[in-house]
């Protein structure tokens, strides 16, 4: 089977692409965001004929105009797949861009429902880490420090903040935070400019920044889903770090505390932890492995590309 993947983020360019590759079949990823919206369908409508794929797949909003991907995808008498990776902050959205797909996968357990009642075909799939990019890896030494973030500061998100990163960076600890919006005057939190790496962290120096860190931190935009976290969660433990995120249902109900991961839900409690683990590398480097074992057998993007193939083997 080829899919020709409409998006190239990192998502896709180092997850599930490859992971369908990794479970023998093809995978052609372009980034149609980057033509105008006047010439998508030219461009899409050269790509289909030159690499002739079973289906078309995108994720979340990428920016491509989606008449243009219908009307492709009705002429070439092939599927679309969509992937909702904004349930539920997005759902609304996610219905309209679903509404004209022929099936439509979901982060979010609980936005199941209302897709069915709308008859559209749909299914789970979460996010996961690819072994071959999510490792441990030699550490990055210039970029080494005992707790690193690797998130942009929503606002949606400021709680969180004041419970996972605060603290730390109030204590004195060596914390190291990339992504935008950190020293935005106009956020409800910020942090001191010496603990600013400076904008987005390139994708491909993820993992070396996670495994020289000690403690790799985790945010989240939904706390109430079973199934919906960010995708740091699973490339932090991919790369064999001990990963201490905000206490969510989805990681209570997904992973074992204290086993696979940490999880915290005020400032009092990110002491105590970080306290803990830091000083003690055994009990850090035992939570660490677990965690990276149990992404790397059961949360892998050649399993979610299992899942794929066997939605589109199951369409009319």
């Amino acid at each position: 089977m080829h899919i020709l993947f409409l998006n190239n983020s990192p998502l896709i360019k180092y997850g599930l692409a490859p992971g369908l590759v990794d479970i023998g079949h093809e995978a052609t990823v372009i980034g149609l965001w980057r033509i105008p919206a006047n010439e998508q369908k030219d461009v899409l409508q050269r790509y289909v004929a030159r690499v002739k794929p079973d289906a078309l797949f995108t994720e979340g909003f990428p920016g491509v105009n989606w008449a243009a991907v219908r009307a492709v995808r009705v002429t070439a008498g092939i599927p679309h797949v969509y992937w909702a990776i904004e349930d539920p902050v997005q759902h609304a959205a996610s219905l309209e861009v679903a509404s004209l797909s022929d099936y439509t996968f979901t982060t979010t357990i609980e936005c199941l429902p209302s897709y069915i009642e709308r008859g559209i075909r749909t299914g789970l799939m979460l996010f996961a880490c690819n072994p071959h990019v999510h490792r441990s890896v030699s550490a990055d030494g210039e970029r080494s420090h005992d707790i690193v973030l690797v998130a942009s500061n929503y606002h949606e998100r400021a709680s969180q903040v004041r419970a996972i990163l605060s603290p730390l960076i109030e204590d004195g600890h060596d914390v190291m935070v990339w992504g935008h919006g950190w020293t935005d005057a106009n956020a409800p939190v910020t942090i001191p400019f010496d603990r600013y790496g400076g904008g987005i962290l390139p994708y491909e120096d993820l993992p070396a920044v996670y495994s020289a860190a000690k403690i790799v931190l985790g945010l989240h935009l939904v706390e109430d889903s079973r199934t919906q976290t960010s995708m740091r969660t699973y490339e932090a433990l991919g790369c064999g770090t001990c990963y201490l995120t905000f206490d969510t249902l989805a990681h209570r109900s997904l992973f074992e505390p204290d086993q696979h991961l940490l999880c915290s839900k005020n400032a009092e409690e990110t002491r105590r932890l970080v306290a803990e683990y830091l000083n003690s590398p055994s009990k850090r480097q035992k939570v660490a492995a677990a965690g990276q074992a149990f992404v790397h057998g059961h949360h892998t993007y050649a399993q979610r590309a299992r899942e794929l193939v066997l939605a589109l083997e199951q369409l009319p």
